[in-house]
């Protein structure tokens, strides 16, 4: 062979071995691509192309559980079927992919991180989103643990939450009140002596609830947690009789052996819109069996909360989405005034949450 073809040989190995690791490149690119959803470079900051909403099921009118179809049944269970621990969340894939097909997530937070969905599905075409359920108990461990990306419903902003996890604009403002039987004669604060007062378990009521309880030097008082809102109603009509439904003693006087444990509670507090909901609903029937005091002990906020190792991209487009609904602008559809009024009905807007609203009308420059 002569020294030309010799070169020339040389010369079409190299391309071909080029080619060939070209080759390679690009179907692992397209891979890559794939994976991620197919999104555009310019949304790597999503990381794998996959986001996913936590949102919980017994809170309304805030985030819980509706029926695709009129005639769907099942979500009702699947709100009262209100979780233990996250391992019970994972027991029956079978049951949750039923449940999933028949209910969709609803309520006031979850519309609101709906819009941000729509969002970044606009921005991020390809996104695979998806959304899980999560409890009181476990909503910060999903989050943690990666399992949620964000979480929607009713956490409430609080410095040690911010130590470990992003939180958004506020999107609500609440604070505790409480609803008591009326047999207890409960009518404030300083009328809880030998009373069984119940809070919701792994939230922020029950420091507030302390700090109140010591204001108004009550004294007697059992305080004890329990494991949802449902349940909570469950106990003021004394019908809760499931295991994972009982007020369980946590501090105050120590209550008989007996009653450390119980399936009824005299007076419940927790955040006022939840109860105002649910005394309007749930108790509708019997409401003159209840005392609903009504009053703000406290003032509250909800924000959306996100991993801290997410990207920042994702929090600015979260506030950015927000911003837009806190505007009057026709230009921004879904307005948060709007969503107000489709889960809250004739219901007023309080001035303390119209003013939240104006004052994170942040300027877009």
């Amino acid at each position: 062979m002569s020294k030309g073809a010799g070169r020339i040989a040389g010369l079409g190995l190299r391309l071909l071995i080029l080619a060939f690791t070209w080759a390679l490149f690009a179907a692992h690119a397209q891979q890559t691509a794939e994976a991620a959803g197919g999104l555009s470079p310019a949304c790597d900051w999503l990381g794998n192309g996959r986001i996913a909403f936590g949102y919980r099921l017994d809170a309304p009118p805030f985030s819980f559980a509706e029926p695709l179809l009129p005639t769907s049944a099942g979500c009702g269970a699947a709100q009262q079927r209100e979780q233990k621990d996250k391992s019970e969340l994972q027991d029956n894939n079978g049951r949750e992919r039923i449940r999933q097909a028949i209910c969709r997530p609803a309520g006031y937070s979850v519309e609101i991180c709906r819009l941000i969905q729509d969002h970044l599905l606009q921005i991020c075409p390809g996104t695979v989103v998806t959304w899980k359920p999560v409890t009181a108990g476990t909503r910060f461990e999903a989050l943690r643990s990666g399992e949620i990306d964000l979480l929607c419903g009713t956490p409430t902003v609080s410095v040690a939450r911010l130590r470990e996890f992003d939180a958004s604009l506020f999107t609500f403002l609440t604070g505790a009140s409480f609803i008591c039987t009326r047999d207890s004669k409960i009518a404030a604060l300083k009328d809880m002596p030998n009373k069984r007062i119940g809070f919701l378990r792994d939230s922020t009521t029950e420091s507030v609830l302390r700090r109140l309880l010591r204001e108004a030097n009550a004294t007697g008082y059992a305080l004890g947690s329990v494991p949802s809102y449902r349940c909570a109603f469950d106990l003021l009509r004394g019908s809760g009789k499931a295991d994972d439904c009982k007020w369980r003693w946590d501090w105050g006087d120590t209550p008989p052996d007996d009653q450390r444990d119980t399936t009824t509670v005299d007076c419940f507090v927790g955040d006022r819109d939840i109860l105002a909901y649910y005394y309007s609903n749930a108790l509708k029937e019997s409401k003159e069996h209840y005392f609903f005091e009504g009053t703000y002990h406290s003032l509250e906020p909800y924000a959306i909360f996100l991993r801290r190792d997410r990207s920042p991209e994702l929090l600015y487009h979260v506030n950015l989405r927000l911003v837009q609904m806190f505007r009057r602008d026709p230009k921004f559809r879904d307005s948060i005034y709007s969503i107000f009024e489709d889960y809250f009905g004739s219901a007023l807007m309080s001035d303390h949450l119209r003013k939240l609203f104006e004052v994170q009308r942040l300027p877009f420059e």
